[in-house]
């Protein structure tokens, strides 16, 4: 029988309430007992069992079979990994460097990653190389941490030895290090050799190799350029749900590489390519937002996608972020942020935020004015073909500005700007 009309005459006491809410607090604690008893993997963990414990971090880390849970991840996978277990220390220093669950913290990812990498553990060694071979910043506030230097001869050997074992990852990151050599330029030997890796990778199924074919085949790599193979290659590694195969696809379609233009077919690969993390297809992501190109214009979205291209230290989302700053589109006018935006974007080497950086060093605006700054900035910006900054440079070398005054090479940076288009640069050497 149903009761809906039933009345309480008297409040419960005080007392009575505390007693329910108590009773109520030990079952489910006895309830929350009895179920951990039924745990057994729980158990095993809590006994140091280090395949349970890596198992259990797993299944919290993926979401299978529990709760997704990067916190109870890290805790598990620390208690593994204390016990020398490499896949944790692995996972754990995976966790540590994408800030998963645990602070950030590059040079302790580092850490685990060398003490994982001593325990054989292939990934662990492919990760150790990346961060020689980019180095990790000193942290001088909060939480300290040394630097770690860019060693490229070290990444190499490690790299090397296991791309001749067979890691798959490393053998097409071997070729991406020959091409991208900080010691010097690769020849066509270099280059040969760097093909052939792509390829043995891509037969090995390693789809990235394979967006690396299309870009051999494109700029003509260790093999003749060939569109139509591009085309090809670029095809496949789409068909893998390859984020950078399909921006790449995505700009062969806006500019017509290959194939005929199609503004509503890029728009879709870099939309697709953007979900799936690629920085550079967040970049186009947000000016579609800005411009209003196949989107209704929304500034708020766009900087959203900016910010995402931005922490993954894309340089030209950067360099947005500090112009939007700047000039108050979207944000806030904050012109003393833009330039912080602007050194960051510099520092990552692109082009238009050293030039600007250089015209704030040399004018004392918004940073303290500092002419040797100035033409460090301009000459990083025209080593990299910018006229403007070559004709710049050329100015500092004329009236010995950052720089002792030297006439021969003023004139050899302000041909190099005349050459490049720059207008004031061939008035001033006009005759």
């Amino acid at each position: 029988m149903i009761y809906t009309n039933l009345k309480i005459t008297k409040p419960l006491s005080l007392c009575s309430l505390t007693l329910i809410m108590l009773f109520a607090c030990t079952f489910a604690s006895f309830a929350n007992s009895e179920k951990e008893k039924s745990d057994t993997l729980r158990q095993k963990a809590k006994q140091n069992d280090v395949e349970a414990q890596l198992q259990l971090a797993n299944q919290y880390f993926y979401g299978s079979k529990r709760k997704q849970n990067y916190t109870l991840a890290v805790h598990w996978f620390r208690k593994a990994a204390k016990q020398n277990c490499p896949d944790a220390q692995y996972n754990l220093a995976t966790c540590i460097q994408y800030g998963l669950g645990i602070k950030r913290n590059q040079y302790q990812a580092f850490v685990w990653y060398g003490k994982a990498a001593k325990n054989g553990s292939k990934p662990a060694k492919y990760s150790l190389a990346i961060c020689y071979l980019k180095g990790i910043p000193a942290v001088t506030k909060g939480e300290k941490s040394p630097e770690v230097q860019p060693d490229y001869r070290r990444a190499k050997k490690i790299m090397t030895a296991l791309a001749v074992n067979k890691y798959v990852p490393a053998i097409r990151q071997v070729a991406v290090m020959i091409l991208k050599n900080p010691l010097g330029t690769p020849g066509e030997k270099e280059k040969n050799q760097a093909f052939r890796l792509f390829k043995l990778a891509a037969s090995l199924g390693d789809s990235i190799a394979v967006s690396k074919l299309a870009d051999c085949f494109y700029y003509g790599i260790g093999c003749p350029k060939d569109k139509t193979k591009m085309l090809y290659y670029l095809n496949k590694a789409v068909k893998e749900n390859n984020a950078e195969a399909i921006g790449k696809l995505g700009y062969c379609y806006q500019y017509g590489q290959g194939v005929e233009r199609d503004a509503n077919k890029a728009f879709s690969l870099f939309k697709r390519a953007a979900k799936l993390g690629l920085a550079m297809a967040q970049v186009k992501m947000g000016e579609y937002y800005f411009e209003g190109k196949h989107v209704e214009k929304n500034f708020k979205t766009g900087i959203q996608y900016y910010r995402l291209a931005a922490a993954q230290n894309n340089s030209f989302a950067i360099f947005k972020l500090g112009v939007l700053y700047s000039e108050g589109i979207g944000l806030k006018k904050d012109e003393r942020k833009g330039v912080k935006y602007f050194l960051k974007s510099a520092q990552l080497g692109n082009v238009h935020a050293q030039f600007n950086l250089a015209c704030f060093f040399q004018s004392g605006k918004l940073i303290q004015k500092n002419p040797r700054a100035a033409f460090f900035w301009f000459g990083q910006a025209a080593a990299q073909n910018d006229p403007r900054a070559q004709r710049r440079l050329a100015l500092c070398y004329f009236r010995g500005i950052g720089t002792r005054q030297n006439e021969k090479l003023g004139i050899k940076w302000l041909e190099k700007a005349a050459k490049n288009g720059d207008r004031e640069a061939m008035k001033l050497l006009s005759p």
